[in-house]
């Protein structure tokens, strides 16, 4: 479904940094990128807001301070945002991303994004919030942009270069972006401009790259 609803013209899309959690009424742009690291990405279907978090470890351990580094502190806090701005928990929908192999787990153990990626499916299916899409797990890390107007979220792949990873080596002049959603991910262009702009909506903002 396409939407009028769009942001101001000198709002710039928002960059969402390890350990952050953001989530706002107005219509916004997040971007974040991730390895092992996720990001639950909430939307309100009937108030049409939402809001993203993005963490490194999955449980905050006794000794630490609360945090939005660890995904048990991060899920929490966006979920008391969003109630906080009126949502209800039977009105938010999930998409999941990151928890990418990109870290050499320890002997015999489970790597970092795997266990990031089961402690958000915990907290989610306790809570009775359905996922309903996401890029999980993988080698590659990826950046992602969530538009909070309509809850798409769009993904692009990190190409390594060498010894080096860098998200605008998969960027050519008319980014293809993959729009992930509740059915089969289609792909979408979007031109190479000043602005993001989501694909589906039209909300818009004023900075440069979502990287």
């Amino acid at each position: 479904m396409s939407h009028s609803l769009s942001a101001p013209s000198d709002r710039p899309t928002l960059r969402l940094f390890p350990g952050e959690v953001f989530c706002e009424r107005e219509p916004h742009l997040i971007s974040t990128i991730l390895g092992s690291c996720v990001a639950v990405c909430l939307w309100d279907r009937r108030l049409r807001f939402g809001g993203m978090n993005h963490f490194v470890l999955p449980i905050r351990p006794a000794a630490e301070l609360p945090s939005g580094r660890f995904g048990d502190v991060a899920i929490s806090a966006l979920l008391e945002s969003m109630v906080g701005l009126g949502s209800r928990l039977e009105n938010l929908e999930a998409k999941v991303f990151g928890g990418a192999n990109v870290l050499v787990p320890e002997a015999g153990g489970v790597s970092v994004g795997r266990r990031n990626l089961r402690l958000a499916m915990r907290e989610l299916r306790a809570r009775r919030i359905p996922v309903v899409a996401g890029r999980l797990a993988g080698d590659q890390g990826i950046v992602l942009l969530q538009c909070t107007a309509c809850g798409d979220v769009w993904v692009r792949p990190i190409v390594s270069t060498g010894a080096t990873a860098h998200p605008r080596a998969a960027r050519p002049r008319g980014l293809l972006r993959r729009r992930v959603g509740r059915s089969a991910a289609t792909v979408e262009r979007a031109e190479d401009n000043r602005g993001e702009t989501c694909p589906t909506c039209g909300t818009t903002t004023r900075s440069g790259e979502p990287s």
